[in-house]
């Protein structure tokens, strides 16, 4: 599952805002047990979940597992808006996981669905407790789970404190590697490529960022992720303004996201903003070399999809672009 939001405040060739991008990744990490429950449940009238779950008293199997889906639901309703009580039901999930048997669910409804209310107050105290105590016990119980240490690493990343982040990261990859869990690998090289980036060391961001690309070509095997990291090393380049490498690392991945059959990959909706931010960077740079019609080409397409796909932040982008472009041409609207 590859969860990715862009919020764009200011585009230019290395989308500079891919930072807060990866700054934010751990909500994929910390929430992605939550989130299918969080879209379903909260279509559903809460007083109805809570009258079930009272009805459900039995122990055998079957009722567990119902219970099990319903505090599930419960939380995805209650974890945004009532603290205490998503606190309880996490306790409660907890509970019913282990009379089920399941030491994962257990250890992962009690700590780590507990991080992702806290987080939702910005407690960061009891975010790391819980971050801690998952992540000791998912060692202690053997799961090899290195995304608890990716979650703990996350956070000290979207506090800047890179040099503890990484720390956890490479503990996450030492599991990754041992796993042949190639996906999880790539997310720690896509992070420590863009702490390097921060560092202003473009031959580490770069190196990691490779790494990234030679994982998803050759074992993951996947195409639209490959084009993915081209987009992302395009924006690293053009972050230490080698704009022409840039661009042509913009145009591997164009070359694969443009056809027919990406509409229908598995993760496209996570992957469809980056796309359209890479099309307002090259309407950006074909306008700042003096092509505007290459430039209209790109802002046309970049509209057409943001609109859509509804993407806000590009759409501000792109009116910023079309109104550079009306001054050029002095056809104002």
């Amino acid at each position: 599952m590859v969860l990715i939001t862009f919020t764009m405040a200011n585009q230019d060739m290395h989308l500079n805002l891919q930072a807060v991008l990866f700054r934010r990744v751990f909500c994929f990490t910390l929430l992605v047990c939550c989130l299918p429950v969080v879209f379903y449940g909260q279509q559903i009238n809460s007083d109805s979940l809570w009258k079930q779950l009272a009805e459900l008293k039995g122990k055998d199997k079957e009722t567990l597992l119902r219970k099990k889906q319903n505090l599930s639901d419960v939380f995805g309703v209650v974890m945004y808006s009532d603290i205490p009580t998503a606190l309880r039901v996490t306790d409660s999930l907890a509970e019913t996981c282990r009379l089920l048997g399941d030491s994962a669910a257990y250890y992962e409804a009690l700590y780590r669905h507990k991080a992702s209310v806290y987080y939702t107050v910005y407690d960061y105290v009891n975010i790391f407790k819980n971050l801690r105590s998952y992540a000791d016990a998912v060692m202690r119980t053997g799961e090899n789970n290195g995304y608890a240490f990716v979650d703990i690493g996350n956070q000290y990343f979207g506090m800047s404190l890179t040099d503890i982040a990484v720390k956890y990261y490479r503990k996450a990859n030492e599991i990754f590697i041992k796993t042949n869990n190639h996906a999880g690998s790539c997310t720690i090289y896509d992070n420590l490529g863009l702490i390097w980036r921060e560092k202003k060391n473009i031959d580490s961001c770069l190196f990691y960022y490779n790494k990234s690309l030679v994982l998803r070509r050759h074992s993951i095997k996947d195409r639209f992720l490959v084009a993915y990291t081209h987009l992302k090393t395009g924006n690293a380049l053009g972050f230490f303004s080698r704009k022409k490498e840039s661009v042509a690392y913009y145009f591997r991945g164009f070359a694969i996201m443009n056809d027919t059959s990406f509409r229908k990959y598995k993760d496209f909706v996570s992957l469809r903003e980056p796309w359209v931010a890479t099309e307002t960077a090259m309407a950006r740079y074909h306008f700042e070399n003096g092509n505007n019609d290459s430039a209209q080409y790109y802002t046309l397409k970049a509209e057409n999809h943001a609109a859509e796909f509804n993407l806000q932040g590009q759409k501000a982008v792109v009116y910023r672009i079309k109104a550079l472009l009306f001054i050029a041409r002095r056809k104002y609207p």
